[in-house]
C-alpha cells in the first residue's frame, strides 16, 4: 500500500473539498418565468412557465446546442422508473411544505430550442395558498433517464400567482399557446413578398395539417392541438429560407 506524505495528503484533501464545493455551487444558467395561471378549478391550479437556457446561443438556428431536455429527442425525457415521458422533475414548496404536482407538458418554442414552456397542474391545500408564492425546483430528465438539477437565476425560483395574468389553461396550455403561435406564423408569412406561390403554400400547409392531425387524433398518436403546433414549427422552418432570401 502506497503511503502519501503529509503535505501531499493535505493537498489532495483540499483539492477534493474545493471540487465538492464547486459542484455544489454550480453557476445558474437557466431562468423560469411564470407566464399565466388559472385557479378556476381550485384546489387544482394550472400554471404555464417559460424556461430559458441563458447560456445557449441566442440565435434562431435549430442547430445550436442547449442544456434543456428536448422532447423531440427520443433519448431525452424517458426515465426507467416512470411510464410518462416527462422532461422535468418538478419540486414545488409553499410555506416550506411540498405541493403535489399532478400533470406536466413540455412545449418547445416555435424556432428556439433554448426556450420552452412548461405547463403544470398542482394541488393547493387551502384558500390562503392563492396568496402564497411558490418555491420552484427543476431537474432535467436527460438521456437514459439521468436526472440532474437545473440551477435557476436568483429570483427565478419564486412564483407569485398574484403577479401573473389569468388564462384559460385548466385543461391544457393550448388555448394560450396556439393564438401566439398562429400570430408568429402569420407574421412570418406577411414578411414574404405577396405572390401566388405564398398563398398556395399557405393553403397546402393548412390542408395537410388538418388531414394529418385528424388522423393522429383519431388513432391516438397525439391530440389535435399538439399536432397542429408541431406542424407550425415545421412550417416556420420551411419559411426561413424564403425569408432569408427576401432579407427579412
Amino acid at each position: 500500500m502506497t503511503r502519501l506524505s503529509w503535505p501531499r495528503a493535505c493537498w489532495l484533501s483540499a483539492a477534493l473539498l474545493v471540487g465538492t464545493h464547486a459542484r455544489a455551487a454550480d453557476p445558474a444558467w437557466a431562468r423560469a418565468d411564470l407566464l399565466v395561471q388559472d385557479t378556476s378549478r381550485w384546489p387544482e391550479v394550472a400554471v404555464l412557465l417559460q424556461v430559458t437556457d441563458l447560456d445557449s446561443y441566442s440565435g434562431d438556428s435549430q442547430a445550436h446546442d442547449t442544456s434543456l431536455p428536448n422532447p423531440l429527442n427520443p433519448f431525452d425525457c424517458a426515465a426507467p422508473d416512470r411510464q410518462a415521458r416527462d422532461c422535468w422533475r418538478v419540486g414545488l414548496k409553499m410555506g416550506g411544505q411540498d405541493v403535489q404536482v399532478l400533470k406536466q407538458t413540455t412545449i418547445l418554442d416555435l424556432d428556439k430550442l433554448r426556450i420552452q414552456q412548461l405547463w403544470l397542474i398542482y394541488r393547493a391545500k387551502d384558500e390562503a395558498d392563492a396568496q402564497t408564492p411558490l418555491d420552484l425546483r427543476l431537474s432535467r430528465v436527460m438521456r437514459k433517464g439521468v436526472v440532474t438539477p437545473v440551477p435557476l437565476k436568483p429570483g427565478a425560483a419564486r412564483l407569485d400567482l398574484q403577479q401573473a395574468p389569468r388564462a384559460d389553461i385548466a385543461d391544457s396550455p393550448w388555448p394560450y399557446v396556439m393564438p401566439i403561435a398562429e400570430q408568429r406564423i402569420r407574421a412570418a408569412e406577411q414578411a414574404l413578398p405577396a405572390s401566388r406561390e405564398r398563398d398556395a403554400l399557405r393553403e397546402q400547409w393548412t390542408s395537410f395539417t388538418e388531414r394529418d392531425c385528424q388522423f393522429q387524433a383519431a388513432v391516438g398518436i397525439k391530440n389535435a392541438q399538439a399536432c397542429r403546433y408541431d406542424h407550425m414549427r415545421a412550417q416556420l422552418q420551411a419559411l426561413r429560407p424564403a425569408m432569408a432570401r427576401s432579407g427579412k
